[in-house]
């Protein structure tokens, strides 16, 4: 019997581990899987916390409806009864521009009707349908982009605070085509982002329509974006499910130090294997197949020894600090109604916050019945300092931000806070040629593969999508 050790018993580990056995099942081709996580207890980054009446998320909230690949995969492991869309006053979203709450535009007349932004400003983002795409190839930051096709207002008030709130990064670092490779691809293919979202819209009331009359029920509404849907009992669950399917297969507080090639292994048809040596009492296992699933860093020290050429390259993946401040109020403690997905804040504002989630108005069951919880982002390639903050310091930080932005003054009846000093990969300027590199390396090590949000994706939808190609490309390794 072949087997496989996958490195890291995060999402992706995870959904790694699963998607290999169940495609080895289906193809009748017999695997040994096993999953070696460092810490205690599986899902990385991606936990919910439960605590006192409130569910805290430590990482992503949710995925859209539109992702058929992660509803697809619910189903698979049982949680297609559990799955809990958000609440529709969720779709209203909020940007604190020139200090108060202004609500974001989601439509046309919308737009030319906001106050958010100025006469100058909207003029200048109604020509971006007459402006030319860029060359074929262009590795340009998220800000350069955004400038040459609507102006510097929209990166300001627009890009700065979006990318804040995907990445918690930096639009003057970030590439665009490894960010956010849909924009480009609809700029490359429609020739301008308004054009490609009215025909996105379209093509999406089309299939609707479709559907309707075959009676078939679409998820999602009529935006191609589809609608926030996430686990009754929080994320966490998906964890939980993906952890009871692995089994005994799964071992945790097994830190991995190094792997080594052994035997000939210098072709598919080769007898050697891989030993994988973890730190401990744990000693080492033997392999013919490894998939590391780890962060970048963890990735280069553990290949160090092995394939020194990617170690440079996978450390030049840079991750920012981010503190998730988890607060509860009672419902009368709130100066307004949270009728809404939250707010992020623009660079230009000055405050020393991200932006804050009112998750208990995106899934009501969020908070005891009587209070709301409130989730507030600090630190990132912004300001990473913050992060780093004491936790009395932090908490105060927090709450003075959301007293100014919000007009709270009373003091949080509930409070959690989760960090995470490496907690999102940045995907600078220079990403495809890293990812080149990496691979070209890793193309030396017969046996040897990598997934994991660091590469080609930081969303749920995007680590499940990686695990299923590594499933294909290990499962093909093996059967050769």
């Amino acid at each position: 019997m072949k087997r496989v050790i996958i490195i890291g018993g995060g999402i992706s580990g995870l959904a790694t581990a699963v998607e290999i056995l169940d495609r080895a099942r289906a193809a009748g081709f017999p695997l040994d899987v096993t999953v070696l996580e460092k810490d205690s207890r599986p899902g990385g980054k991606m936990r919910t916390e439960r605590v006192g009446g409130y569910i805290c998320e430590t990482g992503p909230n949710g995925f859209l409806d539109s992702k058929k690949n992660v509803l697809d995969f619910c189903e698979r492991v049982g949680l297609s009864s559990e799955l809990l869309p958000a609440s529709i006053s969720s779709i209203r979203r909020y940007l604190f521009l020139g200090g108060r709450l202004r609500v974001l535009p989601d439509s046309p007349f919308s737009f030319f009707f906001s106050r958010a932004f100025s006469i100058r400003g909207k003029l200048r983002m109604c020509f971006e349908p007459f402006i030319k795409p860029a060359l074929q190839g262009l590795d340009e930051t998220v800000s350069e982009f955004g400038a040459r096709r609507l102006g510097r207002e929209a990166v300001d008030a627009l890009l700065d605070p979006f990318v804040a709130g995907v990445f918690a990064g930096d639009p003057d670092k970030l590439s665009l085509s490894s960010s956010f490779p849909r924009i480009r691809e609809m700029e490359q293919r429609y020739g301008s982002l308004v054009k490609a979202l009215f025909a996105l819209r379209k093509k999406r009331k089309e299939e609707k329509r479709a559907a309707k009359k075959k009676g078939v029920r679409v998820s999602g509404a009529a935006s191609p974006r589809g609608h926030l849907t996430s686990l009754k009992w929080g994320m966490g669950q998906l964890i939980e499910a993906l952890a009871t399917r692995i089994g005994p297969r799964l071992m945790t507080d097994c830190a991995v130090s190094s792997i080594r090639l052994w035997g000939a292994q210098s072709s598919r048809a080769d007898s050697g294997g891989i030993k994988v040596y973890c730190e401990g009492r744990r000693g080492e296992f033997c392999a013919d197949a490894v998939i590391l699933a780890v962060e970048a860093y963890e990735a280069a020290k553990i290949l160090s020894s092995v394939a020194p050429e990617a170690e440079e390259p996978l450390l030049s993946i840079p991750y920012n600090a981010v503190s998730v401040v988890s607060l509860g109020y009672k419902e009368s403690e709130i100066g307004r109604s949270l009728d809404g997905y939250g707010f992020l804040v623009p660079k230009k504002e000055g405050r020393r916050i991200l932006g804050a989630l009112w998750s208990s108005a995106i899934f009501p069951d969020r908070a005891l019945t009587g209070s709301v919880l409130i989730t507030a982002m600090v630190g990132g390639t912004r300001q990473p300092e913050y992060a780093a903050l004491a936790d009395a310091e932090v908490l105060r930080l927090v709450c003075e931000e959301l007293e100014i932005i919000m007009g709270i003054t009373a003091e949080p009846g509930f409070t959690h806070i989760s960090r995470h000093g490496k907690a999102i990969p940045q995907y600078t300027i220079g990403h495809a040629l890293r990812l080149e590199r990496i691979e070209e390396a890793l193309s030396r090590l017969p046996g040897v593969f990598v997934a994991g949000n660091a590469f080609r994706g930081i969303a749920m939808s995007d680590c499940i999508t990686n695990a299923e190609q590594a499933a294909v490309k290990v499962i093909d390794w093996l059967s050769a």
